[in-house]
Order: C-alpha cells, then sequence, then structure tokens
C-alpha cells in the first residue's frame, strides 16, 4: 500500500469509528479535514464525491463526475548549513586563547636592540637578540633583515651583524618553514648607530 493510500485508509476507519458519536454534518467536516490534510501532506488533487443518498465522500483517486479540489504544494525551505560543535554555546569561544597561533610560537620579538635605542659602533658587529617560545620547529629558520636586505639567518637566536654603518636603520626578523614561507615575523624596529670620532678619542700617554 502506497503511503497516501494508507493516509485515506486511516481517514476512512476515522470517519467510520465516528459514526457512532457524531451526526451526519459533523462525520463529513470530519472527513473533509481528514482529507484535506491527507492531500496537503503531498501536495496533490483531492476529489469531491456526492453520492445519490446525499452523502460526501472524499478521495484522492479521480472518479467520473467527482469534483476536482487541487491543493496547495507545501511551501519549503533549505536547511541551514551544519554549525561548529560549540556554536552557539555561551561560555565556549572557537577563537585561539590569547598568545595562542596556529604556527606553535607563543612568543617572537627582537630583544636587542630596542626599538629607538641608540647603539655604538663595536668593532666586532653589533649583537641581534630574539625571544622565542617555545624553541624553534625542526625544519623551520630564523632569517634577520636590516633595511629591507637579509643580513643573517640560521636557527640561533643570537646573531652578530657585522659592517653596520653609522645612522639610522631598520631591523626585523622572521621564522620561514622548510618551503621558504614566512610563518611568523616581528615588527620592525628602529634604532640608531653612532661611532665615536676620532677627535675625541684619548690621546696616547708617551712613556
Amino acid at each position: 500500500m502506497r503511503p497516501r493510500q494508507g493516509a485515506f485508509f486511516v481517514v476512512a476507519c476515522i470517519v467510520a469509528l465516528s459514526t457512532l458519536d457524531y451526526d451526519l454534518i459533523m462525520r463529513r467536516l470530519l472527513m473533509m479535514g481528514m482529507v484535506l490534510a491527507a492531500s496537503l501532506c503531498y501536495g496533490e488533487t483531492g476529489y469531491r464525491i456526492v453520492h445519490p443518498d446525499g452523502t460526501v465522500e472524499y478521495t484522492d483517486q479521480p472518479v467520473n463526475g467527482a469534483e476536482a479540489i487541487p491543493m496547495p504544494e507545501i511551501t519549503t525551505y533549505p536547511a541551514p548549513p551544519p554549525s561548529t560543535p560549540s556554536a552557539g554555546i555561551p561560555g565556549i569561544s572557537t577563537k585561539p586563547a590569547t598568545g595562542q597561533q596556529r604556527d606553535g610560537y607563543l612568543l617572537f620579538t627582537i630583544s636587542s636592540p630596542q626599538d629607538e635605542q641608540t647603539v655604538w659602533f663595536n668593532e666586532k658587529g653589533m649583537t641581534v637578540s630574539l625571544q622565542l617560545q617555545p624553541g624553534l620547529n625542526d625544519g623551520d629558520e630564523v632569517i634577520i633583515r636590516m633595511d629591507g636586505a637579509i643580513v643573517a639567518s640560521g636557527t640561533a637566536t643570537t646573531y652578530t651583524i657585522k659592517d653596520v654603518f653609522r645612522g639610522t636603520h631598520t631591523l626585523s626578523a622572521a621564522i620561514a618553514d622548510s618551503q621558504g614561507s614566512v610563518i611568523k615575523e616581528t615588527g620592525p624596529i628602529t634604532f640608531i648607530l653612532r661611532q665615536h670620532s676620532v677627535l675625541h678619542r684619548q690621546p696616547k700617554t708617551l712613556n
């Protein structure tokens, strides 16, 4: 038995049982309401049959002499997209915790020199120190840039930069993966390198 035939069969049983308690008008109203509801569920056409004895019958099967009752289609709506497990749950956030990064590095900054710091020339070179937590991942590399040019690279957190001339310079650091893609970088800082003038050198003491 098809679902719609089963629905009308149930309606017919209910109407038959209702004759014990309701008069003819109530039975007709009940039959019409149930049949219309069943027809609406399937969005099909119903048929109204008036028998010679005055009784009214409703069916979903076309019959000669029956009056067609068109039924409107049921309005449907697309299902909403699935939400994340924690979406909409108070107290649960899908954002990463403060300081947590997708690359796994919680801290990466230039600790020395500091921004706007004045650095005095050293013949051995200028020391650049980094703060990195946790340690460098396997395959990752640190790249030091001064004035936009790469001046050092490696896996350490301390580097000595030579041939730094007097004046104002910018300094930045980045972490690149094995493919050379930058996955984290510090903001650029500015430092000023000064050099003692030969005029200010202390004269040698003659023995």
